[in-house]
């Protein structure tokens, strides 16, 4: 009876020596699950913020906020205006600002510059000179001497709106000409004009 008694507590003694290795045993793969989870989390929630940041700087990038320069007449005179507008990125910003500069004017205080048939058909920056060539459109003026130097001072002022662009250089068709309608010499590159601007308060 004794030794049935003595063979009840060692039975006893290995199933809490199993019960106590099981349970080291569980809680050690459980906590490699858990540290594995932990890292997997960790590494789901660091693609989550690079692409968050990453979304954030396309949303930035989807617009660029350009100056353009269009007419404003006053019965005694006329200058260039200031309108800002946003533009859609497209990796090119001087060339979608001197596109929309084409498209016309928002205000209907302000007058077109160039035809909407003026295409740009190359832009190219480098050492602050932009090169821009323009389709025969862009000759098609008949404002005048005046008229035709507010309109190369709107390309001219909108380009060098721009940190990159110090000088623009116009070309008609590859080619050098001596002016756009035969009154502003475009032998050479010209610089910012702000003799002709106005801010739309007058000033």
């Amino acid at each position: 009876m004794k030794q049935i008694t003595n063979l009840s507590k060692e039975a006893f003694r290995l199933a809490l020596i199993w019960v106590a290795i099981g349970l080291v045993a569980g809680l050690t793969v459980g906590g490699l699950w858990a540290h594995r989870y932990y890292r997997q989390a960790k590494k789901y929630n660091s693609r989550l913020v690079t692409t968050k940041a990453q979304l954030e700087g396309l949303q930035e990038k989807e617009s660029h906020l350009a100056v353009l320069y269009f007419i404003k007449e006053t019965g005694a005179e006329s200058y260039l205006v200031p309108e800002r507008r946003k533009i859609p990125y497209n990796g090119n910003p001087q060339l979608a600002a001197v596109q929309e500069l084409f498209n016309g004017p928002e205000s209907p205080d302000l007058q077109a510059v160039f035809s909407r048939k003026t295409k740009v058909l190359k832009l190219e920056i480098q050492d602050g000179l932009a090169t821009i060539d323009l389709n025969k459109e862009a000759t098609k003026s008949s404002r005048g001497a005046w008229g035709e130097a507010l309109t190369v001072s709107a390309l001219v002022n909108t380009l060098t709106k721009f940190p990159e662009v110090d000088q623009v250089r116009i070309l008609i068709e590859g080619k050098e000409v001596e002016t756009l309608s035969g009154h502003v010499d475009l032998s050479r590159p010209l610089r910012r004009n702000e003799q002709v601007i106005r801010l739309p308060d007058g000033r």
